[in-house]
C-alpha cells in the first residue's frame, strides 16, 4: 500500500507538542482522508486545477478540478493552476482560455485557514504533490515554525530533489502573511 506509513504517523502525531505538514498527490490524497478523516485534529487544504486548466491543459477531464471534501471548517478547497503568472491561450476549437496562478484572495484564505487551525495537523495536495502544495507547505512551515517542524519521512519536501515548491504561491502566502501581521514584518527584519 502506497500510504503504509500513515497508520505509524497517526499513532505517534501527538509524541509533542509541534504539528505535522503531509503533503500528498491527488493520486493518493483519498486513501490519507479515508484513514484520516475521523480525527478531529487534521486539517485538509485542497488544491486542483481551475476549469479553464482543465479545459486547455486536461482536455476536459473535469475531475483534475475536484475535489474530494466539501468545503468546511477544517478543510479548504482552492483552485488555481501550477504557473506563476496568468497567461491566455487559444485552443483548437478556437476557445480562449485563462490559466490562473493563485490570487491575492486565496493567499489570504490559506493565512486564515491556517491561524483557525493551528491546532490541526495539515494534510495539503495538488495534482503531483510537487509544486502547489509544496509551496504551501513551505510558506507555512517558514511562516509558523514554532507550530509546524515535522515532516513524516517520505513526505519531506527538503529531502526530495524532484519537488520544487511554486514560488509564485510562496510569495502570495507569504505576502498575505505579512500584510496580515505588518508588526511581525518589520520585527524579522530588524532581527537579520
Amino acid at each position: 500500500m502506497e500510504i503504509e506509513w500513515i497508520y505509524n504517523w497517526i499513532k505517534e502525531r501527538n509524541i509533542d507538542d509541534y504539528k505535522t505538514i503531509i503533503v500528498a498527490n491527488k493520486f493518493i490524497f483519498p486513501n490519507i482522508v479515508d484513514e484520516t478523516i475521523d480525527l478531529k485534529d487534521i486539517a485538509y487544504i485542497s488544491i486542483s486545477a481551475t476549469d479553464d486548466c482543465v479545459k486547455g491543459y486536461f482536455m476536459g477531464d473535469e475531475e483534475e478540478a475536484g475535489h474530494y471534501l466539501p468545503d468546511s471548517d477544517n478543510v479548504l478547497n482552492l483552485n488555481f493552476d501550477d504557473i506563476t503568472e496568468d497567461f491566455v491561450q487559444s485552443l483548437p476549437n478556437g476557445e480562449i482560455v485563462t490559466y490562473k496562478t493563485i490570487t491575492e484572495e486565496q493567499a489570504n484564505a490559506i493565512i486564515d485557514f491556517v491561524e483557525k487551525n493551528l491546532d490541526k495537523h495539515l494534510i495539503i495536495h495538488c495534482r503531483a504533490g510537487k509544486s502547489r502544495s509544496i509551496g504551501v507547505a513551505s510558506a507555512i512551515a517558514n511562516l509558523y515554525g514554532e507550530v509546524y517542524r515535522h515532516f513524516p519521512i517520505g513526505q519531506n519536501f527538503k529531502n526530495n530533489q524532484f519537488d520544487t515548491p511554486n514560488i509564485e504561491v510562496v510569495t502570495k502566502i507569504k505576502r498575505a502573511f505579512y500584510k496580515k501581521h505588518p508588526e511581525l514584518f518589520f520585527e524579522s527584519s530588524t532581527n537579520e
